[in-house]
């Protein structure tokens, strides 16, 4: 079974609509409306990139990794799109400069050595969204403060490459996306809250908690806060 399926960016729009804490309730049922079509939703990509699978096996996951002023660190990891959340930092790959603050993201490839340097005089902070082997998602970054914010199951796939793309999902008022199914995706609620219609289940999610349907899944989200936000890790 094929986990990923190949998507078009503006497949991507349609599939949503236009173009941490505790642990999230999950009930099952279905009380809300039974309606397939997007509703208030906007929906801004972020970043977008491609990868060579490396892994058979993957976990998806989301980790928060801080910088003190001043710091500059070159490695290489996963590859995954950083994004900011506080401060602002420059990242190089190769000759290319890219300077980040909140709400923006880059996509750094499988692998590659970059650097991260947080000039200013404050604290950066980003989440790390990335495919990983299988059973490394829980465990943090090799940073000092680094945490995982959530981990989802581990995935198989016989691809031998993938396109993945970060983008930002606002809804307002009683939104929601369009119903969709045929990629994997991992969600982390920035505002408000969201309720996910995943199958036949219903699950409420709060800011900074994150949410995973798999490629099998048939998924719609639903605004439960007079307007939310959320990002959406999508891999194809």
């Amino acid at each position: 079974m094929r986990l990923f399926r190949t998507m078009t960016t503006a497949a991507l729009c349609l599939l949503f609509a236009a173009c941490g804490s505790s642990t999230p309730s999950t009930t099952t049922g279905t009380t809300v409306a039974d309606i397939t079509q997007a509703l208030s939703a906007t929906v801004t990509t972020l970043s977008t990139g491609s990868i060579t699978a490396a892994q058979r096996t993957y976990c998806a996951g989301i980790a928060s990794i801080p910088f003190s002023p001043g710091q500059t660190v070159t490695h290489a990891h996963a590859g995954g799109f950083l994004y900011a959340t506080a401060g602002v930092a420059t990242t190089q790959v190769g000759a290319a400069v890219a300077t980040s603050g909140p709400g923006q993201a880059n996509f750094i490839p499988e692998q590659v050595t970059h650097t991260e340097t947080n000039f200013g005089s404050v604290p950066f902070s980003i989440d790390f969204f990335r495919l990983g082997a299988a059973g490394k998602c829980t465990v943090p970054p090799a940073f000092a403060g680094a945490a995982v914010i959530f981990a989802g199951p581990d995935q198989p796939s016989t691809l031998p490459s993938y396109t993945e793309t970060l983008s930002q999902v606002t809804l307002g008022n009683g939104g929601r996306t369009a119903r969709h199914t045929g990629s994997m995706q991992m969600y982390l609620v920035l505002s408000g809250s969201i309720v996910f219609l995943t199958n036949a289940t219903l699950t409420t999610v709060g800011p900074n908690q994150g949410y995973f349907i798999a490629s099998t899944d048939t998924s719609q989200e639903y605004d439960a806060s007079g307007g939310s936000s959320f990002l959406a890790f999508v891999v194809q």
